[in-house]
């Protein structure tokens, strides 16, 4: 008999559970949307219900049991992974004083400051920029506008430690999560206790760190009788969800390369050491595995760029009949360039928001709604290539293949455009990649394999290749060269 894993995949804007098996077949999948409340009076001020949360993951964890119809006696371990910048405080009865979004920016003027006072230490240190979405801007937030909140703080955690804790009611962090915070070292994948004490952070405030894959306690009993699982059940850690992701496409060697094709598109490249960006442009954050680091270049608004185009210009179109309709539509969209939030990730000049829209030549008897849609597939890919040239650059290290994973993998003309704009082959991994990498944790925290590396031997699936073709190539070539020469000129417009 199999032995199986519950996993939980906390976004931005949904919950999901799943099972999956120690061969890293998923056998069911539940899914729960979630919502956030703007803060009245509060600049870019925006919370999640923390009751709200818990029982979306609590209810899909049910259900996915539910449907899986295996032994709940073979589910051996639970593990979660998470978006990466969600910030927790809690006191010290446990209860939630804020749970706040990765997109959360009450703390600009607070991250601003620090960026004037520390912000290349913070970025040298922690590997991540601007500081307005860590541990210190938020915190600092709270001691100058709610002074009653900030007295009260206990503990610090990132969205997926806050998971763990509830499951297992054991307060730790992990490197791969820990990273976001802005005052973790992530050279020695531990707090920057410097930082911290320049900072002022209450030490007793930060939990322990533990690897993805420990095991860190059991599940509660009220948890797992709600979840109908045993309270023998293990909990573990995974990590921050593009690094699970990068995990569950088999990704655990220097050099080796993978992008997250979902809401936005991390790049990522495995390095032996940390590597940092003189231009403060690019993360560098820890791997779920020790001893390797991850040079992350992202491009930012793409599949979410895609879904609005087929809401609001193709009224809720399927997505099979607007691929068909693109694949209709010729290389190059009849000279059409989109500017919608994909990017080549800038963090030291990051914007929240951008003049954006489409190029093209007028008069426009040519141009219909097929080259806006292709057009918009076209500019993702062109950012991707773009952040690829710029992680190039910065590592001195080659990318000869791309890993992908996530839900514009789903489309094979978006991935056809994809290898001739990149016009490198492609390994193609589905849209679970976050939670085969948490179940790889998971597996490991079971016993059932020694490593996570001999996890991944015998968890990931063999991907779909995906090769260029070699006149497309050439077309996309001159394609490129003028949305990278437009989107320098748009990106620095203020209308």
């Amino acid at each position: 008999m199999l032995t199986n894993f519950l996993v939980f995949d906390a976004g931005t804007g949904a919950g999901r559970a799943l099972i999956i098996n120690e061969k890293g077949d998923v056998i069911s999948s539940a899914y729960s949307e979630w919502s956030y409340k703007k803060e009245v009076g509060i600049p870019g001020g925006y919370m999640y219900d923390p009751l709200e949360l818990v029982n979306v993951l609590i209810d899909t964890g049910a259900q996915a049991v539910v449907d899986s119809k295996v032994d709940p006696e073979t589910i051996r371990a639970v593990a979660a992974t998470s978006l990466r910048e969600g910030v927790i405080f809690i006191d010290k009865q446990g209860k939630e004083l804020y749970l706040g979004p990765n997109f959360d920016e009450r703390a600009a003027i607070e991250g601003e400051k620090l960026a004037n006072d520390l912000g290349r230490e913070l970025y040298l240190t922690s590997g991540t920029y601007p500081p307005a979405y860590g541990y210190a801007a938020r915190l600092n937030w709270f001691k100058n506008h709610r002074i009653n909140v900030y007295k009260r703080i206990n503990k610090i955690l990132t969205l997926g430690d806050w998971i763990t804790w509830k499951l297992s009611g054991e307060l730790i962090s992990e490197p791969s999560l820990a990273s976001a915070s802005g005052i973790f070292d992530v050279s020695s994948r531990d707090w920057s206790w410097s930082l911290v004490d320049q900072l002022g952070i209450d030490v007793t405030w930060l939990p322990p760190i533990h690897c993805a894959g420990e095991q860190v306690g059991k599940l509660k009993n009220d948890i797992a009788e709600r979840l109908g699982l045993t309270p023998e059940t293990l909990v573990t850690i995974g990590g921050g969800d593009t690094q699970c992701s990068i995990l569950g496409m088999g990704l655990v060697q220097h050099m080796q390369s993978g992008c997250v094709a979902g809401t936005t598109s991390p790049v990522q490249q495995l390095t032996d050491h940390p590597i940092f960006d003189v231009g403060i442009r690019t993360w560098t954050n820890c791997h779920t595995i020790p001893d390797i680091w991850c040079l992350e270049s992202n491009a930012i608004v793409t599949g979410l760029a895609f879904r609005w185009i087929r809401d609001c210009l193709f009224k809720g179109l399927s997505y099979d009949r607007l691929n068909a309709l693109i694949d209709n539509t010729p290389i190059g969209s009849h000279g059409t360039l989109a500017f919608l939030g994909a990017e080549i990730m800038n963090m030291s000049r990051y914007r929240a928001s951008w003049t954006g829209g489409f190029l093209f030549p007028v008069p426009a008897e040519e141009i219909g709604l097929g080259d806006l849609a292709r057009a918009t597939l076209e500019s993702n890919a062109y950012a991707i290539r773009g952040n690829i040239e710029q992680i190039i650059e910065i590592s001195n290290l080659p990318i000869h293949e791309l890993h992908l994973s996530g839900g514009q993998t789903a489309s094979k003309v978006g991935m056809k455009i994809f290898a001739d704009v990149l016009g490198i082959p492609l390994y193609i991994h589905g849209q679970h990649s976050a939670s085969i990498g948490t179940a790889i944790c998971a597996a490991v925290c079971a016993g059932v394999y020694g490593s996570i590396s001999e996890a991944v031997d015998n968890m990931v699936h063999e991907p779909q290749t995906l090769e260029s073709t070699p006149e497309n190539i050439h077309l996309y070539q001159e394609y490129y060269e003028k949305w990278r020469s437009h989107y320098h000129k748009i990106r620095n417009l203020n209308c």
